[in-house]
């Protein structure tokens, strides 16, 4: 039959008596529940140590949720050297040893769920999926989201990265757009100058969120 495991059995490791020689206990910001979700995420920065991700999905502000890669590193033993109760703060591992990855839309609760250790792009490195069920968009109630964050060695040294900031190609479309609507304007009403400004997110009323 399957094994059954008893508390205090020979060979089990108490948790709360270990000593920091074998265990790392990484705490999240208060109420953001992170290790909801955990993961393998593969070799996210392909510097050939595998690496997690784990979920924290009342990450502030308002819900958006967040999710952390930890890089893995044959030097993690020395993180616990010197620590109370064996404990480490991941906020304190951000752009060093850890990346945080913070959600598009409040209330979406990012990385209730993730995922990790495939390539989905086939560049040689490992991508983290992270997902957020409760996110709103297009007017849709708690559609969801579902992003897919590539690898690249770039991120091991990057503190946090919103998910929900524009690329720099969206932000020449949107300049583009910009310019051919001046210039319909212009050519319709002939007006002696703009007030231009643009609005992001369904709290503006807005169809890009």
């Amino acid at each position: 039959g399957p094994e059954v495991s008893t508390p205090g059995a020979p060979g089990d490791l108490d948790l709360k008596v270990a000593t920091c020689d074998g265990v790392l206990d990484l705490v999240g910001s208060p109420g953001e529940r992170a290790g909801y979700s955990l993961a393998p995420a593969g070799d996210v920065d392909g510097d050939g140590f595998d690496d997690l991700i784990l979920g924290a999905p009342d990450c502030g502000p308002n819900l958006r949720g967040a999710a952390y890669i930890l890089y893995g590193a044959p030097d993690l033993r020395s993180l616990i050297q010197g620590l109370t109760n064996c404990r480490k703060g991941l906020s304190e591992l951000l752009g060093t040893r850890a990346t945080q990855l913070t959600g598009a839309l409040e209330f979406g609760q990012a990385g209730t769920s993730v995922s990790g250790d495939v390539d989905v792009n086939n560049d040689g490195f490992a991508d983290v999926i992270i997902g957020a069920p409760l996110a709103s968009s297009n007017g849709r109630l708690q559609n969801g989201q579902v992003f897919v964050v590539y690898g690249d060695p770039s991120l091991k040294g990057t503190a946090s990265v919103d998910l929900g900031a524009l690329t720099p190609e969206e932000n020449l479309e949107l300049a583009e757009l910009l310019r051919a609507g001046t210039a319909i304007l212009k050519k319709a009403m002939q007006p002696q100058g703009f007030n231009v400004g643009l609005n992001l997110g369904r709290a503006a009323g807005a169809g890009i969120e």
